[in-house]
């Protein structure tokens, strides 16, 4: 991506994330819950959506921990309403809302492909920011 990533290919990210049939929305959210980039529709509540990422994503994350399953992949809770689905990132989590009846695989297969493009953008963001000699949240992969 080279040197001008940033907030610019987060969005981009996300956009290309968005467009999957039966995706309704997604955000990246920091490790504190708060919102860096997002994509959502007309009232949903962006704030709240990035603090129910980080909680779901570091409690999966603590389970599978605790119960020696490894790292976290993907976190997909499916209601009779849709899908909500975590998937960690070095800096966060990314979050994708899916209506009922989308593709649970293909979705998952586009958080996959967004989330190197997102770990570039946060990662040189975070230098640039070392580089003018101040403080990220933004922890290497």
């Amino acid at each position: 991506m080279g040197s001008d990533c940033g907030p610019h290919q987060l969005q981009g990210a996300l956009d290309a994330l968005i467009v999957e049939r039966g995706v309704r929305g997604a955000l990246v959210a920091d490790n504190d819950g708060l919102p860096v980039a997002l994509r959502l529709r007309t009232g949903m509540d962006a704030e709240g959506l990035a603090a129910l990422a980080a909680t779901l994503g570091r409690l999966a994350e603590r389970v599978t921990a605790e119960l020696g399953r490894g790292d976290l992949d993907l976190l997909a809770l499916d209601t009779d309403l849709g899908l909500l689905l975590v998937k960690p990132l070095s800096f966060g989590f990314l979050l994708a809302l899916g209506e009922a009846d989308a593709n649970l695989a293909l979705i998952a297969a586009s958080m996959a492909d967004a989330a190197g493009p997102l770990q570039s953008a946060a990662n040189a963001a975070s230098r640039g920011v070392a580089a003018r000699g101040g403080h990220s949240n933004v922890r290497d992969s």
